[in-house]
């Protein structure tokens, strides 16, 4: 009786053998083909790139030359509202449906600025991209601006101002901006104080149509085919073929000492001069000069002492907790490079003294090849984490808005690295 039973079951267990054996003897199945960056120009002046990298979720986003600089002193701020705005309705979604329609599709859709860019990201499935992207379109190329909820971002752009009195790192970069350049890159992330309540659906409108023009735009994807991507830019983005907004040149002024009093034990400064810009040839050089004097931690809780230039020397001159880093900001005309210092208000001029003579020392030539050797493999480190975190629709995008031409040999090893990480990054340390 128990052998009539067990027989089934020993069959079953050679059945199940023979398919794992079959299993591990068949061929594996064919590795993906890498794709190539891809890169077109629209009739309408836009610019569309993308990698395939064969991934079940899309990202696309479309990066406008938009930013504060754009601003002039009658709509100061107006950028912040926009990003702001972002989920305000449009002349096909209300803001409830904008909201509800990107989360049944499982997606996600976010507004981000910078003093040059305006940045709309979404992420989805790859099924619903055109769908999703239906939305992106809708929100850039036809927002109706609706008093009532433009009024409605008041509360919001308060908590951010509020916010920011507490975030002394931010704080002292816009003053610097501010300090050096006075206008164009000078003007803040942030509205003004006296610009709250001050921005009507007419001025976003109006700075919408002189900036959202399709020859300042770029779509960028990654996850995507490109000829998709290319047919959904001609159907859905109907945006002005005009030339884009007037930009006015980066001056850097500098010379100036602006402070703020805010009730903190702790004081943050900063000491910066003109860097270098993005196509400056002195970028790389700068980048690998900022990991040589320090630019954070790289072991969760260590020692940042033992890896910053900044940090020993400043210790040796006080025993008071303080913190310094190596500040580095890279535009398309101009830059700043310098040292941002946080310590007790007593002791941050001595801090600021002598993280500034470990600035002077390197400039004279008192560096170790060892510590450049180190700084390159760090900064190599840096772009490839940079990189793999899906920031290569960054580096995309600011090369088809910067470069007049449509690849470049930087973008395409970028995005290389971001699909075969044996690359060499030889371009990245190159004088």
């Amino acid at each position: 009786m128990a052998s009539r039973l067990l027989r089934p079951l020993s069959r079953r267990l050679q059945s199940t053998q023979a398919a794992v054996k079959e299993a591990h003897t068949a061929a594996p199945p064919a590795p993906l083909p890498k794709e190539a960056v891809k890169i077109s120009k629209l009739s309408n002046g836009m610019v569309v790139a993308s990698l395939e990298n064969n991934s079940p979720v899309s990202r696309v986003a479309l990066y406008v030359k938009a930013g504060s600089r754009y601003e002039t002193m009658n709509n100061l701020g107006v950028s912040h509202a926009l990003r702001l705005s972002a989920n305000l309705s449009t002349k096909e979604f209300s803001a409830f449906r904008l909201t509800r329609g990107v989360e049944v599709l499982g997606g996600s859709l976010e507004a981000s600025g910078s003093r040059e860019h305006m940045v709309y990201k979404v992420d989805c499935l790859r099924d619903e991209m055109q769908s999703t992207l239906g939305y992106l379109a809708s929100i850039v190329s036809a927002p109706v601006f609706k008093p009532w909820e433009v009024s409605s971002n008041e509360a919001r752009m308060a908590v951010e101002m509020a916010c920011l009195e507490t975030q002394p790192g931010i704080a002292v970069s816009e003053m610097v901006h501010a300090a050096a350049y006075r206008d164009s890159l000078g003007n803040s992330l942030y509205a003004p104080e006296v610009m709250m309540g001050k921005h009507t659906p007419a001025m976003l409108t109006e700075f919408m149509q002189k900036c959202y023009t399709s020859q300042s735009m770029a779509l960028v994807g990654l996850g995507t085919d490109h000829d998709t991507l290319v047919q959904l830019g001609e159907d859905l983005f109907s945006i002005s073929t005009g030339p884009p907004a007037v930009k006015t040149p980066a001056k850097y002024v500098g010379g100036v000492d602006s402070r703020r009093h805010i009730l903190s034990p702790i004081s943050t400064a900063a000491i910066v001069t003109e860097g270098s810009s993005l196509n400056s040839t002195d970028l790389l050089s700068l980048a690998v000069l900022q990991r040589l004097l320090g630019a954070g931690p790289y072991i969760k809780w260590g020692s940042d002492t033992a890896s910053s230039r900044l940090n020993r020397g400043v210790a040796q001159a006080t025993q008071m907790p303080f913190s310094t880093t190596c500040f580095n900001a890279n535009y398309t005309d101009s830059g700043l490079f310098g040292l941002l210092a946080a310590a007790p208000a007593e002791q941050i001029g001595t801090v600021l003294k002598a993280a500034v003579s470990q600035y002077g020392a390197i400039t004279k030539g008192d560096v170790k090849d060892a510590d450049v050797q180190r700084a390159k493999s760090q900064l190599k480190a840096a772009v490839i984490e940079h990189v793999s975190r899906c920031h290569v629709m960054f580096y995309i995008s600011i090369d088809c808005l910067c470069r007049s031409q449509l690849k470049s040999v930087v973008v395409e090893h970028v995005f290389r690295c971001h699909v075969m990480f044996d690359k060499s990054f030889d371009w990245l340390c190159r004088s």
